[in-house]
C-alpha cells in the first residue's frame, strides 16, 4: 500500500512537470536507487534552467551597460526601440513614446563620453527629427553644439538631465 502511495506521488509530480513542458531527462526529481528516493535535482534549479532555456536570446536580450564601442548596436538597438514604439497601438503608446526622448540623451551622451564624436553626431543626426515637442527640439539642438567629453561635463543642464 505505501509503495503504491508513493508511485502515485511521483507519477502526480512527473505529470505535473510534463505539462510544464520539462524534459524527460530533467524529470529524475524522484529516482530509485539502492531501494531509497534520492533527489537528484532540485526543483528551483530546474525551474531557473527552464526559464533561461526559454526565455533568453538574442531577441530578449538587454543590456545595462555603458557603450564601449559599438555604434553601430547602439544604433540598431535604439532604432528598433523607436519602431516597437511608434508602430504599437493602444492606451500605452503614449507613454512608451514618452522613453524615447530620454533613452535619445542618453545614448548621445554615453557615446560622446566614451569619445565617440563621429558616431555621437551620425546618431544625432539620425534620430533627432523624431522629437515635436519645442522644448525637447531646443534640448536636441543644445546636445548637438556638444564637441567633447568636457564640454558635455560641463553642461549643467544636460548633466543635471
Amino acid at each position: 500500500m505505501k509503495r503504491a502511495k508513493n508511485e502515485q506521488i511521483r507519477n502526480a509530480v512527473t505529470q505535473y512537470l510534463k505539462r510544464r513542458q520539462y524534459q524527460d531527462n530533467e524529470i529524475h526529481v524522484l529516482t530509485r536507487k539502492d531501494g531509497r528516493r534520492e533527489q537528484t535535482s532540485d526543483l528551483s534549479d530546474m525551474s531557473v534552467k527552464k526559464r533561461s532555456r526559454d526565455g533568453t536570446g538574442e531577441e530578449n536580450t538587454v543590456t545595462c551597460s555603458s557603450i564601449a564601442s559599438d555604434y553601430s548596436s547602439c544604433d540598431h538597438q535604439f532604432s528598433r526601440l523607436r519602431k516597437y514604439i511608434l508602430e504599437s497601438s493602444g492606451p500605452e503608446s503614449k507613454e512608451l513614446s514618452s522613453l524615447l526622448f530620454p533613452v535619445f540623451v542618453h545614448v548621445y551622451t554615453d557615446l560622446l563620453l566614451a569619445g565617440h564624436k563621429s558616431s555621437a553626431h551620425k546618431f544625432h543626426e539620425r534620430h533627432n527629427e523624431i522629437f515635436h515637442a519645442e522644448d525637447q527640439r531646443d534640448f536636441v539642438r543644445g546636445l548637438r553644439k556638444l564637441e567633447s567629453r568636457t564640454e558635455l561635463l560641463a553642461a549643467k543642464d544636460v548633466m543635471d538631465f
